[in-house]
């Protein structure tokens, strides 16, 4: 793989905020990323505490390398080793105050949605929606150009998309998990939508869930005044599709699109929450 990497970003440093990657693909996707040209700075518990538990450390370890990664002025760029649960065990732990000294990227996505939405609402950082060090083991061509793409700011633009309902409109991007997004209502951490593009992705989750998660996120209010609602992949999520498509026709009044290529499978697209996404019936624009 060519390194995706532009020249501001010489040195990565490796945060698992949440689960343990299994070691041999830790340290695959640790050659793989080395292998771009970049330096690696690797956390104390990026590798997970030995414990062979769900989480990749006590929430004190992995706030302190998450940390200790952002205030590193030797660091370009943090990119985290998996999901799974535990991100929203750091939210209220996080000094984010010291960590508003620099606007660091954050590269991750699934449970690192957590995060992300954390940083956007909080105004801290640039949050990237994207691979992790798992991906780096096993990188589809789709995947790594998109990654580039979305690190050297190109324009893209994606077509073939399922319309829901038309318009047009234009803004920044609020990307991430649908189910862990459900989980932030409530905690003072989920992002104002007003305005912004809404892309949403879910694996695993029976079609039940899906309904609740939405539905949560609808009470919150955070439908109410979108500029576009996007739905990405909904991997193994049984009966999904019509619970989507109908939530969508009840309760959404704005542009929707579905079957964008970001979420749980190949190929996935890298979505910068800086960039504005410009959405109408012919598909997705990155300015």
């Amino acid at each position: 793989m060519n390194s995706p990497f532009p020249d501001r970003i010489r040195r990565i440093a490796l945060v698992a905020p949440a689960g343990p990657l299994d070691r041999d693909r830790f340290e695959a996707g640790l050659a793989a990323l080395r292998g771009c040209g970049v330096t690696v700075r690797i956390g104390g518990f990026a590798a997970g505490d030995g414990s062979g538990g769900y989480l990749a450390a006590p929430v004190p370890d992995r706030v302190r390398d998450f940390e200790e990664a952002w205030l590193d002025p030797g660091v370009d760029m943090i990119l985290c080793v998996r999901g799974g649960f535990g991100c929203s065990q750091l939210l209220d732990r996080i000094n984010w105050n010291k960590l508003r000294q620099r606007c660091l990227p954050v590269l991750g996505y699934s449970d690192v949605t957590a995060l992300h939405w954390a940083m956007d609402r909080l105004g801290i950082g640039q949050p990237l929606a994207g691979p992790m060090l798992g991906w780096f083991a096993d990188p589809d061509p789709g995947s790594a150009a998109e990654l580039a793409a979305a690190l050297h700011s190109r324009p893209r633009r994606f077509n073939g998309l399922d319309c829901w309902r038309t318009g047009s409109a234009a803004g920044r991007p609020l990307v991430g998990n649908l189910t862990v997004a459900a989980s932030l209502a409530g905690t003072g951490f989920l992002p104002d939508s007003t305005g912004r593009v809404i892309v949403l992705e879910e694996v695993g989750e029976p079609a039940y869930r899906v309904d609740r998660a939405l539905t949560q996120l609808r009470l919150a209010g955070f439908f109410q005044n979108p500029a576009a609602v996007i739905f990405g992949h909904f991997t193994r999520c049984d009966g999904a599709a019509a619970v989507v498509r109908r939530f969508a026709s009840e309760y959404l009044h704005c542009p929707v699109l579905a079957g964008f290529p970001f979420g749980h499978e190949a190929p996935c697209v890298c979505l910068d929450f800086f960039r504005s996404l410009a959405v109408s019936a012919a598909g997705v624009a990155v300015d």
